[in-house]
């Protein structure tokens, strides 16, 4: 059981952002928003998809009332390469909101393994997934201000099988004014999240945290070109043994008639840097959007995603 543990541990390896503390439940902190990973995976900012995983808020600033999404992520490494699918969806009734969403990640399978005397053995085929089920409420407390919760269940299975329950509480603060003769919108949001329990072989332990901050804005330079600031910073705090951890994100883009839209990122900090870039195309009835994580690393992975959207008034 050994040898496979050993091998299992290497696949997961490829998944830099849950590696780099030995964080649990590594689906927790995946990509799931090809818009947010443009903008090195900022989650705080006006998100137009996927709002349960990223910033369930910016329902509220949309014109639909109902939003579906589907996202496909390609997670390619030196030594492995495995696929996340993200379906969810959104219905605003007045000052409300509900969300509901599933992720799956198959990770990989092996049917071979190294011992821990570095000689490869023979086993039964082990196939490594992990899949999520979410649900989640928002209100609108006025014009500027919108807290959510969220909820979910995680389940991973493998080698061995472990499940976790987890929390997101954060409000948002949503503003406008005039800088330099321009319309000047922003959002500032916070957030605690990844709040819950994970067990395992009869062993219950709390997950890691995640407090963080921030926001964005946008300057309507003309009525048909606009200029996007994204801003994020988080703290994992130290828990049960695991070190502290701080990460930020900046981003930018560039609108054209609020349709056609051009993103650039940096990740910074959790030992996992890296830059993003993505493009995509919004309408009243859908979106599309694809991005791409690129590491300085051939032993970290880069991501591809594609993300498509249907809006409905």
């Amino acid at each position: 059981m050994r040898n496979v543990i050993i091998t299992t541990l290497g696949l997961l390896a490829f998944s830099s952002l849950a590696n780099a503390q030995s964080r649990p439940m590594p689906l927790l902190e995946m990509h799931v928003s090809a818009e947010a990973l443009s903008i090195g995976n900022t989650l705080k900012g006006s998100q137009q998809s996927h709002y349960i995983f990223t910033n369930p808020s910016s329902m509220m600033q949309q014109s639909s009332k109902m939003n579906i999404n589907y996202g496909a992520e390609l997670i390619s490494s030196k030594g492995n390469t495995s696929s996340l699918h993200v379906i969810d969806g959104a219905i605003k009734h007045q000052k409300n909101a509900f969300f509901a969403g599933v992720r799956y990640w198959h990770i990989g399978s092996k049917d071979s393994f190294v011992d821990l005397t570095e000689h490869e053995t023979s086993h039964k085929k082990i196939t490594e997934m992990a899949f999520s089920v979410d649900l989640g409420y928002a209100y609108q407390w006025n014009q500027h201000l919108t807290s959510y919760v969220t909820t979910g269940y995680l389940h991973e299975s493998g080698v061995t099988k472990q499940h976790a329950w987890q929390n997101n509480i954060g409000v948002t603060w949503n503003d406008s004014t005039q800088f330099i003769g321009k319309d000047f919108i922003y959002n500032i949001g916070i957030s605690a999240d990844h709040l819950g329990i994970i067990s395992y072989r009869k062993v219950t332990k709390a997950l890691s945290p995640r407090l963080s901050v921030g926001g964005s804005a946008h300057l309507m330079l003309t009525n048909a070109h606009q200029i996007e600031l994204f801003a994020d910073a988080g703290l994992y705090p130290s828990i049960q043994k695991r070190k502290s951890s701080t990460e930020c994100s900046l981003g930018i883009g560039y609108a054209l008639n609020n349709k056609i839209r051009v993103r650039m990122g940096r990740h910074l900090g959790d030992k996992d840097n890296y830059c993003t870039m993505g493009a995509g195309y919004t309408t009243p009835k859908f979106n599309i959007f694809a991005a791409a994580k690129l590491t300085p690393s051939s032993e970290q992975p880069n991501i591809y995603m594609l993300n498509l959207g249907l809006n409905i008034k």
